[in-house]
């Protein structure tokens, strides 16, 4: 029996973009806060969480709370 492999969307931390990385097991879950993201003011341009990103973990930790703040008012 073929196991599956384990693929994830990861933040590019060059640009921000999500990429599909093959992984040998799952991330650690751990929170927004753990993270570090949106820390201050501005955030660290690698721990922002914007449209291109939000999808992307472990920006999805804190977008998915935050909807609201993600799309036009």
């Amino acid at each position: 029996m073929r196991t599956p492999e384990l693929i994830v969307q990861q933040a590019d931390p060059e640009t921000g973009r999500g990429r599909p990385v093959r992984v040998d097991a799952l991330p650690e879950p751990t929170t927004a806060t753990e993270a570090g993201l949106m820390v201050g003011c501005p955030p660290a341009p690698h721990l922002r969480v914007s449209r291109r990103n939000w999808m992307a973990y472990p920006q999805s930790l804190w977008s998915f709370r935050h909807m609201e703040e993600l799309g036009p008012a």
